[in-house]
């Protein structure tokens, strides 16, 4: 069987359809596009040396449609990565848009800032596997169809608590080797990684893959200390306006009272 030729389209390597003509008249059979990021805000940050007329995030999306209408659903996929200061809730609401349209989302734990022509200053953050866990097993329901966003549940800091369906239908709605071994998964069908760090050190090995309900365990393990620095990410990104001065009033900070919030919500979940 011939292998399936698949061709990475690189931030800002095209920017208006009639360049896709090229690529589709080279044999290639599908195509993913490297995002990078799952928010525009992200984006502008990231790539703030090469911003001129449109972002990379626009121009992306921009040709995602017409990229649909030449190679097919199915065969166009779009590569997101975590630790950029992204919610879990923007992941799979990016993961739902993309599943809606007919287009593969394809999730990465860690970006090689070294290998992308970005601000080389941007913070990266490191990803638990918690995280990680719970945004494979979301994006895998929603490509499938058996869940959608709608139907998730989030905590104030994005962290999902409830995938779309009953916890114990969990284990017979994902396909548990196929998404968790590295060796056997479909991102690795659209060769995606080529920015990536080596992630299969992400992937449970041996007895632990045989076991899901183990796996369950971690999916459900909230970091709320990674969710304290994501949402300060998130204020910077965003420039959300608080009142400073109220809150120092009462003898704290906006940082001080978001930590106190994820305390008060692991106590709940202990």
């Amino acid at each position: 069987m011939s292998q399936t030729l698949c061709r990475e389209i690189e931030p800002f390597s095209i920017d208006r359809k009639e360049l896709l003509d090229s690529i589709r008249d080279s044999k290639v059979e599908r195509i993913y596009f490297t995002l990078i990021s799952a928010t525009k805000t992200i984006d502008q940050a990231l790539w703030q040396n090469r911003l001129e007329n449109r972002s990379w995030w626009d121009i992306c999306l921009d040709l995602l449609k017409p990229a649909i209408e030449y190679f097919g659903q199915g065969k166009v996929g779009v590569q997101i990565y975590l630790g950029l200061g992204e919610t879990e809730e923007q992941v799979m609401h990016m993961a739902q848009y993309l599943k809606d349209l007919g287009v593969t989302c394809l999730i990465c734990p860690e970006l090689n800032l070294k290998t992308l022509n970005v601000n080389q200053d941007y913070p990266v953050q490191k990803v638990s596997q918690g995280k990680f866990y719970r945004i494979t097993v979301g994006n895998e329901l929603i490509s499938k169809g058996l869940s959608r966003v709608e139907q998730c549940k989030f905590n104030e800091f994005g962290q999902i608590l409830y995938l779309g369906i009953p916890y114990e239908n969990l284990l017979q709605s994902v396909e548990w080797p196929e998404l968790f071994d590295p060796q056997n998964r479909r991102i690795l069908d659209w060769e995606v990684g080529k920015y990536a760090q080596n992630f299969t050190q992400w992937f449970p090995k041996g007895e632990t893959l045989k076991k899901p309900s183990d796996l369950l365990k971690e999916i459900f393990h909230i970091d709320f200390t990674e969710a304290w620095e994501t949402e300060k990410r998130r204020i910077i990104l965003e420039e959300i306006n608080f009142d400073e001065e109220e809150i120092e009033e009462e003898g704290g900070s906006f940082y001080k009272m978001v930590a106190e919030l994820a305390r008060d919500q692991e106590d709940e979940v202990n």
